[in-house]
Order: C-alpha cells, then structure tokens, then sequence
C-alpha cells in the first residue's frame, strides 16, 4: 500500500502546477490520524498531542497560504 500511495503522489505531483497543495495534503494524513484515534478508537487527548496538532495543522496552512 506504501509503495501504491507514493506512486499517486508522485503522480499528482507530476501532474500538478501547485506542489505545496499536494505535499499539504499528503502530510495532512498525520493529523487525521490522530484525530481519527482520538474519536474513534477513544485515544486520550494528552496536551503534547495537542499542541502538536496545533503546530501540524499551523505549518500546513502556512504551506499551502
């Protein structure tokens, strides 16, 4: 599956005028992951966990701005 979603990415990356959006949204996987856990599987919102989804989300957006 690695190897298949790198090969889409390099794809869209290929095919894209606009890198920064495409790596954004390859690394926003991160922080729906967590949030995923978080909600889904009941994982524990610890306060680094949320700081560093602050600063996740925050370098993501300042990528993609």
């Amino acid at each position: 599956m690695i190897t298949t979603t790198f090969g889409f990415v390099l794809v869209a990356l290929a095919l894209s005028d606009e890198v920064s959006h495409v790596v954004a949204l390859r690394q926003l996987s991160i922080p729906l992951g967590t949030l995923i856990g978080i909600l889904w599987l009941k994982e524990r919102l610890s306060t680094f966990k949320a700081l560093g989804l602050v600063i996740m989300l925050t370098g993501l957006w300042m990528v993609v701005n």
